[in-house]
């Protein structure tokens, strides 16, 4: 795959300026990631990008998967039946179970207002796996978690961020991951250094402190 991942991360970088002025190094340990995993970085396919970030007054290319990236992953393990995730809407929940975090979408739709997000997958065993936050935990989550909150696509396109969130965060947790799927999730927005050192600059914080509150 040598001579396609050239390829890719060559146009890549040549139509964009702040990739371009990123540190080589994270472009390269970034594009290498991606073509280990057999992704490809073209925008419009939503596996995964480089997104070019100011570390301090240095440009450096952050690694993100997408939704659709982690998606693949999840069915690489040949043990998901079914995979989804979704925004609920106001009046959908019809029972919340506080024991197990389980919701039924039972309700009748009475608006466009987003109350939620859901994501959940069944394996072929039968076992089902589900995750629901409400917005105000996901809102607090992403202040918390994300230096570019106030200008990034948390402002731009919240449904589709809070979305890929609740995946991730139900994929890591609760799946059958391979090793590959499970170090890939663990490089979704890192800064990728020599000999694989990881930089989380927009997540500085161990995600367990959030899980204990």
């Amino acid at each position: 795959d040598a001579n396609e991942y050239i390829k890719n991360i060559t146009a890549l970088v040549s139509n964009d300026p702040k990739l371009q002025a990123c540190d080589p190094v994270t472009l390269i340990c970034g594009g290498l990631t991606a073509a280990q995993l057999h992704f490809s970085l073209n925008k419009s396919l939503g596996h995964a990008w480089l997104i070019p970030y100011n570390n301090h007054g240095k440009m450096e290319a952050q690694f993100q998967l997408g939704a659709k990236g982690m998606v693949q992953l999840a069915q690489r393990s040949g043990q998901i039946k079914h995979l989804n995730v979704t925004e609920v809407y106001e009046g959908e929940i019809s029972k919340y179970d506080r024991k197990f975090g389980t919701i039924e979408l039972d309700g009748e739709k009475k608006s466009d207002n987003v109350v939620g997000y859901l994501a959940c997958f069944e394996l072929i065993n039968g076992q089902v796996q589900e995750l629901y936050w409400t917005k105000e935990k996901m809102l607090k989550h992403a202040k918390r978690f994300s230096k570019s909150f106030n200008y990034g696509p948390w402002q731009t396109d919240f449904d589709a961020m809070a979305k890929k969130t609740i995946l991730h965060k139900l994929l890591k947790d609760y799946a059958p991951l391979s090793i590959e799927a499970a170090s890939a999730l663990d490089k979704d927005q890192a800064i990728i250094r020599e000999d694989n050192v990881l930089d989380y600059i927009d997540n500085p914080e161990n995600d367990v402190d959030e899980q204990m509150q």
